[in-house]
């Protein structure tokens, strides 16, 4: 008998884009699929929507599960959905997002399958769609590496980050996590703690082939440019999200928790500190920068030039008119 694949959605007002991945999974080929949508307080038509679904997954022969929770944010409708799940795997698309063929989720358990146990995941290419022209705005290029959770944990190497890319074995996920439940904050989102708890140890194989489509909302008038106290909340979020889904990762030693906590902590105070900079907060840079030799992080050298340049009077703006200068000069060769 086929490996029961479990899906989680998490949804929030996206009654009017939820129905590409809804359908997408009821062209899929494979047979032994149970789906749950948390819908995370939508005041949309989100319900009316989901409820026309319900015929026709049973009509595939799919179990199909709806939920409401007050708003809570993604990570909290991924523990609700984590409490239900049966499934040998687990996958989690994002409701804007969609399957582009009808056997990408065969493809993704077959080659799923056929891993040995050092094996805990396995990711498909993926193609972005612009939301505004339908049009391919960015895809994935392939990459054999199968060690991947230091690229996850810091956001490097061109990792990838489309929920949908991914086919996890729940067995060894739940084994690295406290009663099926994730670090959770309203604005956490979700990969990071399904992702670096399933990566730890373990391999992730690559499928050549793109399998899934995400909408890419880049050129949205719904996004708005945030401002510095938004933008800055947003990436301590993150910051929170990582750290606290390092240490509770249960097979990981004290030791490497700790080494992994610098290097987090030394990526995030650079992001802290060039976030403050692009904003031109100048008393916060130096204060970031001076807690980042306080704790000895790793500092890089254009952030030490940066450090420096804060005290030079009119230094940013010959700064940034030599860069404005360099790219003008660059078009004209």
């Amino acid at each position: 008998m086929q490996k029961l694949i479990s899906v989680i959605t998490p949804t929030y007002n996206n009654g009017h884009l939820i129905h590409r991945l809804l359908d997408s999974i009821l062209q899929q080929t494979y047979n032994n699929i149970e789906m749950f949508v948390i819908d995370d307080g939508s005041t949309d038509n989100t319900k009316q929507i989901i409820e026309g679904y319900f015929e026709k997954f049973k009509e595939k022969g799919y179990s199909f599960h709806y939920m409401y929770q007050n708003n809570q944010g993604q990570s909290a409708a991924i523990n609700n959905g984590l409490k239900l799940v049966n499934g040998d795997y687990l996958i989690w698309p994002d409701a804007d997002d969609w399957y582009a063929e009808p056997n990408s989720i065969e493809i993704l358990a077959m080659t799923l399958n056929n891993t040995a146990g050092d094996v805990s995941c396995v990711r498909c290419l993926s193609f972005s769609i612009s939301e505004k022209t339908f049009n391919i705005s960015h895809k994935t290029v392939y990459n054999e590496k199968q060690y991947l959770f230091e690229d996850c944990l810091l956001n490097q190497k061109k990792f990838f980050w489309g929920a949908g890319n991914y086919m996890i074995k729940t067995h060894i996920f739940f084994n690295e996590i406290e009663e099926r439940t994730i670090y959770s904050e309203k604005e956490a989102g979700q990969n990071w703690q399904i992702l670096l708890p399933i990566l730890y140890n373990h391999k992730c194989i690559t499928i050549d082939k793109y399998l899934y489509n995400i909408l890419d909302h880049s050129n949205s008038h719904s996004r708005k440019k945030l401002s510095y106290e938004k933008e800055m909340s947003k990436y301590k979020t993150y910051f929170n999200t990582v750290i606290n889904t390092v240490n509770n990762i249960k097979s990981m030693s004290t030791k490497e928790k700790k080494l992994f906590t610098y290097k987090v902590k030394s990526k995030f105070s650079i992001l802290f500190f060039m976030t403050s900079f692009s904003f031109g907060k100048t008393e916060n840079m130096r204060n970031i920068y001076k807690q980042m030799v306080a704790e000895n992080l790793s500092i890089p050298k254009k952030t030490k030039f940066l450090y420096g340049l804060s005290f030079v009077p009119f230094g940013f703006t010959v700064h940034k008119i030599l860069r404005i200068s360099k790219k003008s000069l660059k078009k004209i060769l």
